[in-house]
């Protein structure tokens, strides 16, 4: 009875086996996220389709779409646009019926790339990211019940499959970290004991005379200061709960950070404002930044100005003609990317932590 007189709109066992064959074939996160959307048009006769991946540097916030034929989305859009569909806890849907959790920007560009259905990619931990998928081949064709069925053992699946993909590409940026910091901090602790060495050495021959007693005092404060430069890299980046924070006045906070580069031509705009901020956290961000201009413009003056627009402000300003658009494009606040012959890549990488530790 079931074979005469009803029929399945799909073979479930059939477009199952299909789809996640097509999902073994990849090998790496990028080829996934291919196969699967290509996988998802073919199964249900889509035009094409967008996976939005979640951005779990930022919670709330959405990484740039891969699109596959499809309108590609408008890089105007900011990284929040996304932010209620990320948080959106149902299974696939029209995109009707979320609607209202997507600003008007969003959700008229969603409608001008012909989106129609909505598949949230979630696992127990949480939100990996969206799929959107364009209108049918048949434009007459409605998706009923069994689509959603079918739709969602198949989001299952892929937000497994992202999660893997995702946890694999952070252990190998964790373990090439870990050997490139022991080998950045292996070169700088070999240059100190080398310096150090030539010291006593030369202390066994000259340590009587009054300018190698002098030469001898300053080359010391310059280890133990680059030591402690290193040491304080080093340290384990500050969260929200580590914060002593008190109201400090950030123009003063300002003058007294860059109190510590002496020569260099700073000049300071704007009044005081009074936030609650870690003082020591904040004079690391401060001297960075200020280092990173003077090294860009070593001619020109740095302008650190303080004000309010929307919450307390510190703006660091050169005049060496912005960043390299490759480093901005490719992860400016990556660890271990530098422009400098002997920088480690991690100065920026910090004061971003510490940034947002304090929530801005």
């Amino acid at each position: 009875m079931h074979r005469t007189f009803y029929n399945e709109k799909y073979d479930y066992r059939t477009q199952w086996i299909n789809f996640t064959d097509m999902l073994s074939h990849a090998r790496n996160t990028r080829d996934f996220v291919d196969v699967m959307l290509v996988g998802l048009c073919d199964a249900f006769g889509f035009v094409g389709a967008a996976f939005v991946p979640a951005d779990f540097e930022h919670p709330g916030q959405a990484r740039d779409a891969v699109v596959y034929e499809m309108e590609p989305l408008p890089p105007t859009l900011p990284a929040t646009a996304f932010g209620g569909l990320l948080a959106y806890e149902g299974g696939p849907c029209t995109l009707d019926t979320v609607a209202g959790l997507l600003s008007e920007d969003a959700l008229e560009a969603l409608q001008d790339a012909g989106v129609g259905l909505v598949l949230p990619v979630r696992t127990v931990e949480g939100c990996e990211g969206v799929v959107l998928l364009a209108r049918p081949i048949d434009t007459r064709e409605e998706h009923d019940l069994e689509d959603f069925e079918l739709l969602e053992a198949m989001g299952r699946q892929i937000a497994l499959c992202v999660r893997s993909f995702r946890l694999g590409d952070e252990l190998a940026v964790a373990r090439e970290m870990e050997g490139r910091f022991a080998a950045l901090v292996m070169h700088d602790l070999k240059n100190q004991v080398y310096a150090l060495s030539l010291l006593v050495d030369n202390a066994r021959l000259y340590i009587a005379e009054p300018e190698f007693q002098r030469d001898l005092v300053e080359t010391l404060t310059n280890s133990v200061s680059n030591m402690r430069n290193l040491i304080s890299q080093l340290t384990r980046l500050p969260g929200r709960e580590s914060l002593r924070l008190a109201p400090v006045d950030l123009m003063e906070l300002a003058r007294e950070a860059c109190a510590s580069l002496p020569g260099a031509d700073i000049r300071f705009e704007g009044a005081g404002v009074r936030a609650a901020v870690d003082a020591e956290q904040v004079s690391k961000v401060l001297v960075n930044l200020c280092l990173n201009a003077i090294e860009a413009d070593p001619a020109g003056p740095v302008v650190v100005r303080v004000g309010v627009n929307g919450g307390p402000f510190i703006k660091v300003e050169d005049s060496a003609g912005g960043i390299d658009p490759a480093l901005l494009r490719d992860g400016l606040f990556k660890p271990f990317r530098s422009t400098k012959k002997r920088g480690m890549g991690i100065g920026l990488y910090h004061c971003r932590k510490i940034v947002e530790a304090h929530g801005g």
